[in-house]
């Protein structure tokens, strides 16, 4: 384009075209070309436009007045620096274009430390990022009517694991891998990002595992010839205690714990509807409604001189002749030809010491609250360190369906024909 007065061009139109021509001077030249007037050349304006665009997603103050100095007849205002401070302050991108990259941090992912056991989202919490630091295990309770698009990062600080949990009309969705949602943080510093799917809405993403304790499966038993067999037979003296839950699907001659001694070859046998037996015969009186429909909590606890007998936390009977545990099957008795047991088996703890009441109230889940890990104490229970077997009926045993892990010891139980059941007490 030659050189030619602004004034000989022809004017834009109120909305110009992307190829109209905007003559712009540059000045860069006037030393070295001796022309004191610089030099008249053309851009379209789409491309006038594509770099101012450019240079606004910038923060590039210096360089937009530099650009759109002198041609304010095309409609653009500029805005002084106080006025781009202001905006820039509006929108949480710091006071300067080169503090943007650390000042949007703070508006948007501001840090929040938490040392307690429980914490209830609220707006206030949009878009943070929650640090967890307790020790123990830690619920977060995400409710209904959070803002619209209410989001977080969840992070487990600390050794408690933290549990992400839904109340009222809202839910909370996680990825399951067929043994439980993964709504718990899998170990220290893993993170769960809180997403928005709906509204009250929302699926958990990233280091997620099973929470603590979940209690998914149990042990179906045929009334047949189903039953565990222990590595070696269990024996214990003195002071001690056994906590099982059963659903029989059959109420006459079920043995549910074998005995590896005494002419009657069991520790536990649902006789009749009305009518269980511990070890040798001795009925236990206080509890006379059992059925194929419930699943009940049987406690067996001797001090070392006589044993008490529990169903579903109360009903006692006491003043039972004392004996060794000897156990060396479940689901049948120790000759394992007879009396087989036909129903539901979950949550076997065995311990060497005598638990009390409340212990085994707890751990019934008086409450309510079914789902007890007999390896931590909580509560009113507290004697998780006398805790000598734990035989759990599907959960923590990585998949296996024929060996039954010791979660406390060392003495896994052989299936021999019992499968998995997804019923558990609730």
């Amino acid at each position: 384009m030659a050189n030619k007065r602004i004034s000989d061009l022809d004017n834009l139109g109120t909305t110009p075209d992307a190829g109209d021509i905007v003559p712009i001077t540059d000045v860069s030249d006037t030393l070295t070309s001796g022309n004191p007037n610089g030099t008249t050349k053309g851009v379209t304006f789409g491309d006038l436009t594509d770099h101012l665009a450019t240079q606004v997603s910038l923060g590039n103050h210096a360089a937009l007045t530099s650009t759109v100095h002198g041609i304010s007849a095309f409609g653009a205002t500029l805005v002084d620096d106080a006025d781009a401070s202001a905006a820039r302050t509006t929108l949480g991108l710091g006071t300067a274009a080169t503090s943007a990259s650390t000042a949007f941090s703070p508006a948007f992912f501001t840090t929040v430390s938490d040392t307690t056991t429980a914490r209830t989202l609220g707006d206030s919490d949009n878009g943070k990022v929650i640090v967890f630091s307790n020790s123990s295990a830690v619920t977060v309770t995400v409710p209904d009517g959070l803002t619209s698009g209410f989001g977080c990062t969840i992070v487990q600080g600390g050794n408690g694991k933290v549990t992400v949990v839904a109340s009222g009309a809202a839910s909370v969705n996680a990825y399951n891998a067929g043994s439980g949602a993964l709504n718990t943080t899998a170990g220290q510093y893993a993170a769960l990002q809180l997403i928005p799917t709906g509204s009250d809405a929302y699926t958990l993403s990233g280091d997620g595992g099973l929470p603590p304790f979940l209690n998914t499966y149990s042990l179906s038993f045929d009334g047949t010839n189903d039953y565990l067999a222990t590595t070696t037979a269990i024996s214990i003296s003195g002071a001690k205690s056994m906590t099982f839950w059963i659903k029989p699907d059959g109420t006459s001659n079920e043995v549910f714990v074998g005995s590896s001694a005494g002419s009657y070859k069991y520790w536990f046998n649902l006789s009749s509807p009305t009518t269980a037996y511990i070890r040798q015969g001795q009925a236990l009186t206080g509890f006379t409604s059992w059925n194929a429909t419930d699943w009940f909590h049987v406690a067996i606890i001797s001090n070392g001189s006589n044993i008490t007998g529990y169903v579903n936390g109360g009903n006692a009977t006491t003043g039972l002749t004392d004996y060794d545990f000897d156990i060396n099957t479940f689901g049948a008795n120790d000759t394992r030809t007879g009396n087989f047991a036909d129903g539901l088996l979950d949550e076997v703890g065995i311990w060497n010491s005598a638990l009390t009441l409340s212990e085994v109230q707890e751990i019934y889940g008086s409450s309510g609250n079914r789902e007890f890990d007999l390896t931590a104490n909580s509560g009113n229970y507290s004697s998780a360190s006398s805790l000598q077997h734990y035989y759990r009926m599907g959960d923590n045993d990585s998949g296996s369906s024929s060996t039954v892990t010791d979660n406390a010891g060392s003495n896994d139980l052989t299936v021999n024909g019992a499968t998995s059941s997804t019923t558990v007490p609730s």
